[in-house]
């Protein structure tokens, strides 16, 4: 059921851009005393007001739809599935994408952590790294980075790891409406996993936390990759602006010759 109180949604979505009043109204080109109004539910926006907000806010396309439809209007942008008759072509460019990276793994996302495909390079590394029980109950890859029953005892820089992927997962629930399924995901991390202490406080880095660096152990196989995340330019859909392809690459030649070995004795059997 969406969340018809427009009002809420602006004052959240002004906090966290943590704008003024001042500075959002001037960016939207209406009055602070209208803005004002429009927070504490004193005045209806108009439908353009509502995009100009947005657009100075810097939404997502799915809370965009949100703010819309919180306001009493019908959404702005389209919103289907990935896995849908009218997506089938991008869907199968997606899955030439990761497979053309095999040996290398490279998994699709949506900001949730959410995993909608996987390549067989992937698929090899979870299955050689992760506990069988673990990938039985879920299908999220920060759980996977996280739990004890996966990649977590085996990262050797879990320290910088693990705060540049929390770093990254912040920015990326915020384009999640408030309320829908992936929203409260740092929330139930930290109850559920031992994250590292004052993770929110860790600065960013130059790179502005777009490449990761991998570094596994695991009986004595020492694994080091770096990833990368790739999202679509210009999105005309929900979907579309939602898919995050983050795809592995071998940080040296002996993790590049295990990825071809993992493929070879997965094959041979």
């Amino acid at each position: 059921m969406p969340d018809l109180n427009f009002p809420k949604h602006l004052r959240y979505w002004r906090g966290l851009s943590k704008l003024s009043q001042m500075e959002l109204a001037l960016s939207c080109d209406i009055s602070p005393k209208h803005l004002n109004q429009l927070e504490n539910g004193k005045a209806n926006p108009t439908r353009q007001t509502v995009l100009k907000l947005t657009q100075a806010l810097e939404l997502s396309f799915k809370n965009t739809n949100g703010m819309l439809t919180a306001a009493g209007f019908t959404p702005e942008h389209r919103a289907s599935n990935l896995f849908s008759k009218e997506l089938s072509f991008t869907h199968h460019a997606i899955r030439r994408i990761i497979d053309q990276h095999t040996p290398f793994p490279a998994i699709v996302t949506d900001p949730g952590g959410n995993i909608l495909m996987m390549n067989q390079g992937a698929i090899e590394l979870i299955k050689f790294l992760a506990n069988p029980l673990l990938l039985g109950t879920t299908q999220n890859a920060y759980e996977i980075y996280f739990s004890e029953l996966g990649f977590r005892p085996y990262i050797v820089n879990w320290e910088e790891t693990s705060r540049a992927i929390l770093l990254h997962l912040q920015e990326e629930v915020l384009a999640i409406p408030p309320g829908e399924p992936g929203y409260d995901l740092i929330t139930r991390l930290e109850r559920d996993y031992q994250l590292p202490n004052n993770w929110r406080e860790a600065p960013q880095s130059d790179e502005g936390n777009a490449i990761f660096n991998f570094h596994f152990c695991k009986n004595d196989t020492n694994l080091k990759f770096f990833s990368t995340f790739t999202t679509f330019g210009t999105p005309r859909d929900v979907a579309i602006q939602d898919v995050r392809i983050e795809s592995f690459f071998p940080a040296d030649e002996d993790t590049q010759q295990f990825c071809v070995d993992l493929l070879i004795t997965k094959d041979k059997n």
